[in-house]
C-alpha cells in the first residue's frame, strides 16, 4: 500500500480504539455476561475467552494508544499462557465474541452509528491477522531464546535484561536468568533516562560468587525494545557481534516472513477502504 493509504488506514484503525475506549463501561460489561454464560455452559472456548478479555481489559487501563503494543502484548502472553499457538477458529471466535461485544455497545448508546462500525471492523480484522501469523508460521519466542543463551555454558551470560521504549526513556519489561524475588516490583515500574541505570539497578542485586569477579554489562537492539546483556569473567569484544548478527538475521527472517503474508491482505484492505472502509474478515 502507498503511504497514504497505510496512513489513511492508521487513521481508521486509532478510530476504532478511541471508539473502544470511549465505550469502554459497556463492552466489559457486555463481555462479562459472555464469559458468565461460557463459564456456566462449560464451553471449551471460555479460558481463551476470559484471557482475550482481560488483555482488552488491561489496555483500556493502561492509557496505551499503540495497537502494535497491544497486538505484541495478547501474541506473546497467549503463548505463555497456553503453551501453544491459538487455533485458528477458536482465535476468530472469541475476537468476533468481543467485537460483537463493541458493536452493541456503540449501537446502543448512539444513534445513527453506521458509519462508526467501519472502524471496529478493521481494527478486529487487523487483531485477528496479527494473532493468525503465531498460527502460520514457527513460533519464535524472544523469552525462551533468551532463556537458551543464559543456560550456555560457553557464552557465561549471567542475566538478560528486556527493556521496552516509552516515552521519557526506558522501562524494565523481562529479566531473565534472575530470581524473581531478587528484583523490587517498583523497578519495573519506573521509567530511567537512560539504559544505563536500569542495569546500574540490576547489577546491585546480583550477587558476586567471587569478591574479584568482573561483569560486563552492553547493549543489544531488538525490534522496539533494548535487550541488555550481562556477563562475568569473559572478554565481551567478540561476543557483541555475534549477538548484534544474531539478533539482526532474526528480525530480518521475522520481517521478511511476515512481508510475505501480509501482501495479499495488503491489497484486499485497498480495495475495501474504496468501497466504504469496511475491512475483510479473515
Amino acid at each position: 500500500m502507498s503511504l497514504s493509504l497505510n496512513a489513511h488506514m492508521d487513521m481508521v484503525m486509532k478510530h476504532g480504539v478511541d471508539l473502544l475506549r470511549s465505550h469502554q463501561q459497556q463492552i466489559i460489561a457486555e463481555c462479562t455476561g459472555i464469559l458468565q454464560y461460557l463459564g456456566e455452559t462449560h464451553k471449551g472456548s471460555a479460558d481463551a475467552f476470559e484471557f482475550a478479555f482481560n488483555c482488552f481489559v488491561a489496555f483500556f487501563r493502561s492509557g496505551q494508544q499503540s495497537v502494535e503494543t497491544l497486538i505484541d502484548d495478547i501474541r506473546s502472553q497467549w503463548v505463555k499462557e497456553f503453551h501453544r499457538p491459538p487455533e485458528p477458529h477458536v482465535l476468530i471466535f472469541i475476537l468476533t465474541l468481543i467485537e460483537n461485544s463493541v458493536h452493541k455497545a456503540i449501537k446502543e448508546s448512539t444513534t445513527r452509528s453506521f458509519h462508526l462500525h467501519p472502524s471496529v471492523q478493521y481494527l478486529f480484522s487487523k487483531i485477528c491477522e496479527e494473532m493468525l501469523l503465531i498460527s502460520k508460521q514457527e513460533t519464535f519466542q524472544m523469552d525462551s531464546f533468551c532463556e537458551q543463551l543464559t543456560k550456555s555454558e560457553q557464552l557465561r551470560i549471567e542475566w538478560i535484561a528486556r527493556v521496552s521504549h516509552v516515552d521519557g526513556g526506558y522501562r524494565l519489561k523481562k529479566v531473565i536468568g534472575m530470581e524473581e524475588n531478587a528484583i523490587d516490583s517498583g523497578l519495573f515500574e519506573r521509567t530511567d533516562p537512560s539504559w544505563f541505570w536500569l542495569s546500574e539497578a540490576l547489577l546491585k542485586r546480583t550477587p558476586r560468587r567471587k569478591p574479584d569477579e568482573r561483569r560486563d554489562v552492553f547493549p543489544v537492539p531488538w525490534k522496539n525494545e533494548t535487550l541488555i546483556f550481562c556477563m562475568s569473567d569473559q572478554d565481551v569484544s567478540a561476543t557483541i557481534p555475534f549477538l548484534t548478527y544474531a539478533m539482526h538475521l532474526l528480525q530480518w527472517r521475522r520481517n521478511e516472513t511476515e512481508k510475505y503474508m501480509r501482501a495479499t491482505s495488503g491489497k484486499m484492505q485497498s480495495f475495501y477502504l474504496t468501497n466504504g472502509l469496511c475491512a475483510p474478515r479473515i
